[in-house]
């Protein structure tokens, strides 16, 4: 972490000014000695994120994941490292029982182990997007975000979001 924080510094506290997208970020670079950072958020593409509208195809992802109807479907997306915390995800949804699914979508394999469903990272945003509003809800356990953007990108869908109440996620999820 010390050699992290050191590398950072010395890359940008030389820079007249530095973007960061949150103020948690912000703040983090401030602390390690980066005088110049200021908050830039990020922003959604809303005609791709947002809820269905009347007449639009709806994706039936129940009926692609074979699940029953009155299933709880929830989903996450983003990178499977280990800050995403995937694992606690999956025994979550373990002891959640079968009236719950979770779609993990972002890696390199497509698996199913009960009621976890795995599917490779989606380029296409609006792909992506019909995961989303096909879900009940999005999930979120990582606890090293700078900002979330797929938080802000599932609310964007309509969706509620549960998320941890760590890093920059606070300042998106209430």
């Amino acid at each position: 972490q010390k050699f992290i924080e050191w590398y950072v510094k010395l890359t940008y506290e030389r820079c007249s000014q530095v973007l960061a997208p949150s103020r948690y970020m912000c703040e983090y670079l401030r602390g390690i000695g980066v005088p110049n950072a200021i908050c830039q958020p990020l922003g959604v593409d809303v005609d791709t994120f947002a809820p269905p509208r009347d007449g639009a195809d709806r994706r039936n992802l129940r009926a692609e994941l074979g699940l029953a109807r009155s299933t709880r479907l929830l989903v996450f997306a983003g990178r499977f490292s280990g800050e995403k915390n995937i694992p606690v995800l999956s025994e979550a949804f373990r002891r959640l029982g079968a009236d719950y699914h979770l779609l993990l979508i972002g890696g390199a394999e497509a698996a199913r182990t009960d009621n976890v469903t795995r599917i490779p990272y989606c380029r296409d945003n609006r792909t992506l997007a019909s995961y989303i509003s096909a879900a009940d809800a999005f999930v979120h356990a990582g606890t090293h975000e700078t900002f979330g953007l797929v938080l802000l990108e599932a609310m964007a869908c309509g969706k509620p979001v549960l998320a941890m109440r760590a890093a920059a996620i606070p300042a998106l999820v209430n």
